[in-house]
């Protein structure tokens, strides 16, 4: 049998995660089987919420909670449990958790364990749901040291009894689903209700047939009665006298239920229920009479959705002055006559939508000022802003049209949120920004939208607009002047079926986006874009989700990539591409990128001569072949190129520097045949051994440059040479900066590493210059032999003369010195003539 391991360190790096779910499949029929690390959850100190659902707990060993007091909610559904006790071995630290939730699993019987060492520290669970599970009996002890405060069962038949001794104290809430009709009739629910003294009862989705009025009184404790769901025919019509604390009470899909609350006998008592909520919805209601509710005047919320009211008396809702919430959605009214509103003047929230209405005029209720949600639907709808002052929330639903009428440049400045559902939508106002404060706007229509008979961008109408949902009718055939540009506030836009209401959709789909910089979501289903493209996006640098639904996309433009380094999510539902490499890029891309998170791209289809083929699998067998190919080109240049480089280096790197100074010596002697003479600086560089430098100060330096005339001006490294400048730069600019270069020969210069540079790049001169631009002076005797390992210094010793010399003869010396002068001088009267 397979399992899978959750490891230690999962969620390493969470401190701040509050909710975490671990959920299988629920459609498998079977629990998965997943391994937990014992301290897989310790490091979740901010947990409030953790939710295994779907996972085989009797295969889990130990497992610790985070030792802290944030843990709230344990929710383990259909996960095999089939013993309450093997919650408290498997999970250790539960004692912050207060809502264990257990539903759907196998338990049948909840009972304190002999033996069992962990019910000494069992938490305090105040809230427990083992509905949908097969419990058929509940030990005596079963909640005795939980402390409960909410319970919900689906008790079978006989199970009642044990639940009147289960050893739970007082109940703030029992929940008691499909309980069925063979429990005994002895067992009274509100007798259970007073039993726990509970507050709040629900027995739903069960056949309870009816709640006489005998025992009425033992629910006196409830504030909370929920009903919902049952096989109710019969209800005492003094409920609401004999249960006198009740404040909610939820008579929902009863089907049989008679509206009888307020009898008249209340009246004559002058009795006035408490009651704050009253849910009557998904019944069969067809008529609301005079003083219906009149029993009622603390009443807030009355919800008579989905019944068959056709007609409401004029008195309907008399004394009702503090209701808020009218629900009237989903009934078959024809007329609501102001009148009949009239005795609720505090409404803030009114829906009649779903009715048979066929016209409806804003001014026909007189004015509700303190209306702040308005949901209407008919056939043909008039809507005068002005009756309005404090609405909010603006939902018209309209078969054939909705025309907003309004004389007031302030009308609708109230309103935050507009839902418009119709054919054609008018307004009918001079108000340029009619919803000037309207954040959010729901467009669905299958035509245009017109202002005084113009065509209008009517969410440019919307100036600080946040969110927009347009939903244009496929089918209508109307094209819009669609235009969601320059909303620079709106953070949410959601489309559909942009393609169907734009009249040139290739020309327009690059404009309708622009300046759209706050925005941060982007939908669009089933838009009928063949491209998207850079332009069409480009403002919208806060982008963060990009959603495309139900869209056939031929080609993704590559520059997209330079609109998403902010986008964290890209989702991908029912896309389809054409099958070639076009979009290989968006492949590449999709897998690469860190930032973005682009969803369901393995299952993406191309179709290809109507074969759906996947689009991952297409691309990786026909374009990744070009793409290792190219990839392969590229590194072989690169590896080449790299190679030669290295290796003309590894040769040449001794001459390239003077190379590049023979250039410069050849571009000088252009420029100097050109008329433009070169000056040095130096009349000789002195190419010598630092062992020599005692000869060139005692005997170079005086006969040379201390001694004339004529004086010499001699460049020297140690005395001449540019501080923190490249020894190399300085050797070649020395060079150059001199008419002549003087290499003094010995064997410590032979040995010299920068002796043999300096040689090599006097000489690459002389080449270069094609003048006698060297003087080679011998300090040592050095033979033949020795001058054959310098092939280069022993081919110039064979072709050119050399001086030497003459260590201890004066005479000879003078000579010396007589010939080194001559040999500088040379050329130099040329050079300063032509200067």
């Amino acid at each position: 049998m397979e399992v899978q391991t959750v490891l230690p360190g999962a969620f390493h790096g969470l401190p701040h995660l509050q909710n975490l779910t671990i959920l299988n499949d629920p459609l498998t029929p079977k629990c998965k089987n997943i391994s937990l690390a014992q301290d897989v959850f310790l490091n979740l100190t901010s947990l409030k919420t953790l939710t295994l659902n779907n996972i085989c707990i009797t295969h889990i060993g130990q497992v610790d909670l985070p030792p802290s007091v944030q843990l709230q909610e344990l929710s383990l559904q259909y996960d095999n449990i089939n013993d309450l006790s093997m919650v408290f071995s498997v999970f250790r630290g539960m004692q912050s958790v207060h809502r264990l939730d257990l539903s759907s699993n196998d338990i049948e019987i909840v009972r304190m364990k002999l033996g069992f060492k962990q019910w000494d520290n069992i938490p305090a669970i105040f809230e427990l749901d083992l509905s949908e599970n097969p419990v058929s009996k509940l030990s005596p002890d079963a909640f005795s040291r939980m402390g409960l405060r909410s319970l919900i069962l689906s008790p079978p038949p006989l199970l009642l009894n044990d639940l009147l001794h289960c050893g739970a104290g007082t109940l703030d809430n029992l929940f008691l689903r499909f309980v069925k009709k063979e429990t005994p009739s002895t067992i009274n629910m509100c007798y259970i209700a007073s039993r726990f003294k509970l507050l709040s009862f629900a027995v739903t989705n069960s056949d309870l047939e009816q709640l006489s009025g005998k025992d009425l009184f033992e629910c006196g404790s409830l504030e909370t009665l929920d009903l919902r769901r049952n096989h109710l025919k019969y209800l005492a019509s003094d409920i609401l006298y004999k249960i006198s604390h009740l404040r909610v009470l939820i008579l929902s899909q009863i089907t049989d239920l008679k509206l009888d609350l307020c009898p008249l006998s209340y009246e004559k008592m002058h009795f006035y229920s408490g009651l704050q909520v009253l849910d009557f919805s998904f019944n069969n209601v067809s008529f609301v009479k005079n003083k219906q509710f009149a029993c009622m005047a603390h009443l807030l919320v009355l919800d008579l959705n989905s019944n068959r009211i056709e007609t409401i008396e004029t008195l309907g809702f008399f004394g009702l002055l503090h209701l808020k919430h009218l629900d009237l959605h989903g009934n078959k009214l024809k007329h609501l006559d102001s009148l009949i509103l009239e005795p609720v003047p505090n409404l803030l929230t009114l829906d009649i939508s779903e009715n048979s209405f066929e016209t409806f005029e804003g001014y026909q209720w007189g004015e509700q000022k303190s209306l702040k949600e308005l949901t209407l639907e008919t056939n043909m709808m008039y809507v005068i802003p002005e009756n309005f002052p404090q609405l909010t929330v603006l939902t018209c639903k309209a078969s054939e049209y909705i025309d907003i009428k309004s004389k007031s440049v302030i009308a609708l400045s109230s309103v935050k949120i507009v839902s418009l559902r119709a054919f054609f939508i008018i307004i009918n106002t001079p108000n340029a920004f009619l919803f000037h404060n309207t954040t959010e706007l729901n467009i669905y229509y299958n035509s245009d939208i017109s202002s005084m008979g113009k065509q209008i961008s009517f969410y440019q109408m919307c100036p600080v607009l946040e969110k927009l949902f347009y939903n244009h009718f496929i089918g209508g055939g109307y094209y819009s002047a669609l235009n969601f540009s320059n909303l620079i506030y709106l953070k949410y836009l959601e489309v559909w079926n942009l393609y169907s209401a734009m009249d040139n959709p290739i020309y327009n789909s690059e404009f309708i986006f622009q300046n759209l910089t706050s925005l941060q979501f982007l939908i669009l289903q089933n838009s009928g874009l063949k491209y998207l493209t850079f332009g069409m996006f480009q403002s919208m640098v806060s982008l963060r989700v990009f959603v495309n639904r139900n869209d056939a996309f031929a080609t993704l433009d590559n520059g997209l990539q330079r609109l998403f380094p902010k986008l964290k999510y890209w989702y991908l539902e029912d896309v389809t591409f054409p099958c070639n490499c076009d979009n290989t890029w968006f492949y590449t891309w999709a897998a690469s990128t860190p930032q973005t998170f682009v969803t369901n791209f393995s299952n993406l289809i191309c179709i290809q001569e109507r074969t759906k083929l996947n689009f991952l699998i297409f691309l990786r067998k026909s374009c990744e072949q070009e793409i290792e190919f190219m990839l392969f080109l590229l590194t072989f240049i690169f590896l080449l190129f790299f190679i030669s480089v290295t290796s003309l280096y590894k040769i040449c790197s001794s001459h390239f520097l003077s190379l590049m100074y023979i250039f410069y010596a050849w571009l000088n002697r252009i420029r100097g045949r050109k008329g433009k003479p070169v000056k040095y600086e130096f009349d000789a560089f002195v190419s010598y051994s630092s062992s020599d430098q005692g000869w060139i100060l005692q005997h170079l330096i005086p006969n040379l440059e201390e001694k004339g005339p004529p004086f010499f001006k001699l460049c020297l490294h140690n005395r001449d040479f540019e501080v923190g400048k490249d020894i190399v730069d300085n050797i070649a600019d020395s060079i150059y900066r001199s008419r002549k270069t003087i290499c003094v020969i010995s064997h410590n210069y032979l040995r010299s590493e920068w002796g043999s540079l300096e040689m090599r790049m006097a000489t690459y001169r002389l080449l270069a210059e094609q003048e006698d631009v060297l003087i080679l002076v011998f300090l040592e005797h050095v033979s033949k032999y020795q001058l054959s390992a310098y092939h280069r210094l022993a081919k110039m010793v064979k072709k050119k003369t050399y001086i030497a010399w003459p260590d201890r003869n004066e005479d000879k010396q003078m000579v010396f010195w007589e010939n080194m002068r001559k040999a500088i001088e040379k050329n130099k009267v040329e050079d300063i003539v032509n200067s």
